[in-house]
């Protein structure tokens, strides 16, 4: 995994400079009692694309987590018709079609 910054082109410009306008949210931390190197304490910031994610995450889970239950009490029941034509028309979306067969 590699972890990539971008200072804007900046020489010498740290990211935490380029950061410091940003609103944050501190892990763990009242926002009034987390001010950047306020005695050495780490800082995690979350932006709010990562918050969707996280949050799309947990609406996946309980999810699956609910047709997991479904299935093993023998209640999960699959439409053959529309699975297929789903499973054709991914696999068509993802390969396109090609002309002239």
């Amino acid at each position: 995994m590699s972890i990539r910054t971008d200072n804007g082109g900046l020489a010498g410009a740290a990211p935490e400079a380029s950061r410091a306008a940003e609103p944050s949210r501190t892990a763990g931390a009242d926002r009034s009692a987390a001010s950047p190197g306020a005695g050495g304490a780490d800082q995690v910031q979350i932006s709010p694309l990562s918050e969707a994610v996280a949050a799309a995450g947990t609406e996946r889970t309980a999810k699956v987590q609910g047709l997991a239950a479904a299935y093993r009490s023998g209640g999960y029941q699959v439409d053959s018709t529309s699975l297929a034509r789903a499973l054709v028309h991914d696999a068509l979306e993802a390969g396109g079609t090609e002309s002239g067969r």
